[in-house]
């Protein structure tokens, strides 16, 4: 029931942003603008999103294989589709990392070391956003250069590498955990603690970790390309400097346990930036909603493999 409750509360909380994201904007000029869109561009746009699925994959594929090279690129890519798939109902976008890890366990039943794949690779890729945030807050316009920006993503970066060194060094770990439980943070030290024992897998090997951060950094940077391909494709004329902001900016806030799939809030922030700079609204607001919609509609095809897994496992 509790569950059920802030749920509701999230459900809420992500279709009041999109009212409000809405309400900011000329409905008619946002339908003209997605009528008007390029086929062409558009069939970029879904190719880079198809890409990008394949990176995800692939950065994913080389942490699993460090404790067991059975499984294949092909069945990970079906976990990752499906998590995109049911990660859009779930609270925040870490909603797929939880379905992606589930499925994953059913195969390797080996719950730690998935656990351990899945945290690493979620904090590998924080570090990738946060850098290229901070790449497009260097190159965006005077307007969005606020020095709160700059301290903000320094510092954030600074504590995920920290994190992430002290998850996988022992003697970190341990004094980080103890500096945390004394200062009355118990519950982010028993956190690091237990990342810590999950993660003994990857200390050993700096070069597999280098490789994932790089796929990181090179999924980031075509997520942004697929928002630049949206944007062509429904005539809008943005600096790509400037989406090297606007969406890892984006993606960091749908982490964020609020919303229900980050719906709204997408919409909501492009709708905000856009303002900053002086852009309409409106033309935010449809790229916001395009890119949605599209990334829905792909992941749809999480459903077919899906119902076709559930299927073969119920055969067997």
């Amino acid at each position: 029931m509790k569950s059920s409750a802030k749920y509701g509360l999230k459900l809420l909380f992500s279709l009041l942003i999109f009212g409000l994201a809405l309400s900011q904007v000329d409905w008619m000029q946002v339908r003209g603008t997605l009528l008007a869109a390029s086929g062409v561009w558009l069939a970029l746009h879904v190719g880079s999103l198809v890409l990008e699925r394949m990176v995800f994959t692939w950065k994913w594929l080389i942490l699993i294989h460090v404790f067991d090279r059975s499984i294949g690129f092909a069945r990970l890519l079906a976990n990752t589709l499906i998590g995109k798939l049911w990660g859009t109902f779930l609270p925040s976008s870490l909603g797929v990392d939880v379905v992606r890890a589930y499925y994953l366990n059913r195969d390797v039943n080996n719950p730690g070391q998935v656990t351990a794949s899945v945290l690493c690779d979620k904090l590998l890729a924080l570090v990738a956003l946060i850098l290229m945030a901070l790449l497009g807050l260097w190159q965006c316009p005077p307007e969005l250069q606020h020095a709160a920006f700059r301290v903000a993503l320094i510092g954030g970066a600074g504590l995920v590498v920290l994190l992430v060194y002290a998850c996988v060094n022992k003697l970190a770990a341990h004094w980080g955990s103890k500096l945390l439980a004394n200062i009355g943070l118990t519950f982010i030290s028993q956190f690091v603690q237990r990342v810590s024992a999950a993660m003994q897998t990857y200390r050993g090997v700096p070069t597999v970790l280098l490789w994932s951060f790089l796929g990181s950094c090179a999924l980031q940077l075509v997520r942004v390309l697929s928002v630049w391909f949206m944007a062509i494709a429904l005539g809008l004329e943005l600096p790509f400097s400037f989406l090297l902001l606007v969406v890892p900016l984006s993606m960091i806030l749908i982490m964020l346990p609020l919303s229900i799939g980050g719906i709204g809030l997408r919409e909501g922030i492009f709708v905000g930036m856009f303002s900053l700079v002086g852009l309409a609204p409106s033309d935010g607001f449809a790229l916001g909603l395009a890119t949605t919609l599209t990334d829905l509609l792909l992941s749809l095809a999480g459903g077919i493999v899906y119902l076709r897994v559930t299927r073969d496992s119920t055969a067997q």
